[in-house]
């Protein structure tokens, strides 16, 4: 039973970042339509250049004479794009957490992170019984091969549905979840704050609730916060907290600490992905004479 439940969580967390992915869903089957009208016009003209100067085996011009639109906004590129562009986008999202624009979400987050130690007696204390929650919290949700599967099935369904949203979102959270990772480990090293549980020195912060922040926050921002995505997520984040604080292996400011830093990398990421360059598109105009013009689209 407990497997189903976990099983039924983390398919509602695909179900819901999936969801938002489809505001825009009409728009892009559009373009993919509009592309093959025009792929379909190209191959008539090079059938046209082909033939002799009677043109008795022209073929007929596809569609109206209304422009059509030449854009690969949409088309999903190969895998490798995608991981050449790694290096790059692990450098510009790590570097959005300490922008300028940052600096107000970071001061608020210290401040939220100091004031979360004289909490630390006091949840210790409170009774955090969830039953199977708590199962399901500890061996699922705060995970890593949780989210790095969820993450696979993004980009395995994007690639199939050719669906670009879908798949950047798997890309971008796949970086973010490793960020979050690398911040997670550095961090538990260099501070060495002992378990309350005892064990071992690696209590600060809490790795299963930075994951499941980290993943919260991307789809949060990735989606414009909607309700829809942002109330579940996050409320699955506090179980996560709450599961670790009643297992006694961290202190209420460990998974304080790591719902900032997952909040820092995940939002950081959503919005490196949401300002890529080709959000931005030099579009040709075409229409029966061929290229009359050029449009910049802008898609949002």
């Amino acid at each position: 039973m407990k497997k189903v439940i976990g099983i039924l969580a983390s398919a509602s967390i695909l179900a819901g970042s999936w969801g938002c992915s489809q505001t825009g869903s009409l728009e892009r089957k559009d373009l993919v339509s509009e592309l093959e009208r025009t792929k379909e016009f190209h191959r008539n003209n090079d059938r046209r250049k082909s033939i002799d100067d009677e043109g008795n085996a022209q073929s007929p011009v596809p569609g109206s004479t209304n422009a059509k639109r030449l854009t690969s906004y949409d088309a999903v590129p190969p895998l490798g794009e995608y991981l050449h562009d790694v290096p790059r986008d692990l450098w510009q999202g790590t570097g959005n957490i300490f922008s300028r624009d940052n600096i107000p979400t970071l001061l608020i987050s210290a401040s939220l992170l100091a004031g979360s130690f004289a909490l630390d007696d006091c949840a210790r204390d409170a009774d955090f019984s969830m039953g199977s929650l708590t199962y399901i919290a500890n061996d699922f949700l705060g995970g890593g091969h949780f989210h790095v599967a969820a993450s696979a099935g993004m980009i395995a369904y994007g690639k199939l549905a050719d669906n670009r949203w879908v798949m950047d979102s798997g890309v971008g959270h796949l970086e973010a979840l490793a960020v979050t990772g690398v911040f997670t480990a550095a961090t538990k090293y260099l501070i060495g704050r002992e378990r309350p549980g005892g064990g071992s020195n690696t209590s600060f912060i809490s790795g299963h609730t930075s994951t499941m922040a980290a993943s919260a926050a991307f789809f949060s921002e990735r989606c414009g916060w909607d309700p829809r995505v942002a109330i579940p997520l996050w409320g699955l984040t506090g179980v996560v907290a709450a599961a670790r604080i009643e297992v006694d292996e961290h202190y209420f400011s460990d998974t304080v600490g790591g719902m900032v830093v997952g909040y820092l990398v995940g939002t950081s990421f959503a919005k490196l992905w949401k300002n890529k360059p080709h959000n931005v598109n030099l579009e040709p105009l075409i229409t029966r004479e061929g290229v009359t013009g050029l449009r910049l689209r802008i898609a949002f």
